[in-house]
């Protein structure tokens, strides 16, 4: 089969720069170097997207009984990559996720194409 389905990631990052702006290389200024030290970014949002996926089932029931049987069941799916919309930083470098200009920093998470095996085995007992 296919379809659509909505997807939803929970994010979160925190993470913090180096104390020492020796060991710092974003920017070639070492006074800009120096700025950013120590300094923290901090993003969590709860990012979606939509994709497009398909799947293949297979399955088979073997009787045990009268009025059992064991049903084994197969799945392989595959869903296309995952982008999440533009979003703003809690905190960039220990301020507001903007540049000087007052311009918004955005990021955006985007992952592979998903794909998974699934398994199953159940007893139906028919009472």
């Amino acid at each position: 089969g296919a379809g659509m389905a909505s997807t939803s990631l929970y994010y979160f990052t925190n993470w913090k720069r180096n104390d020492d702006p020796s060991r710092i290389r974003t920017f070639a200024d070492p006074d800009l170097n120096a700025k950013i030290a120590g300094s923290t970014t901090v993003g969590q949002a709860r990012l979606t997207d939509r994709r497009i996926g398909y799947q293949l089932l297979a399955g088979a029931a073997y009787q045990i009984g009268d009025r059992a049987a064991l049903d084994l069941k197969l799945r392989w799916m595959s869903s296309g990559e995952f982008e999440s919309e533009k979003t703003e930083w809690d905190q960039l470098r220990s301020h507001d996720s903007t540049v000087g200009r007052g311009e918004p920093i955005l990021y955006t998470i985007t992952t592979d194409d998903t794909h998974f095996w699934d398994a199953s085995l159940s007893l139906l007992y028919q009472f």
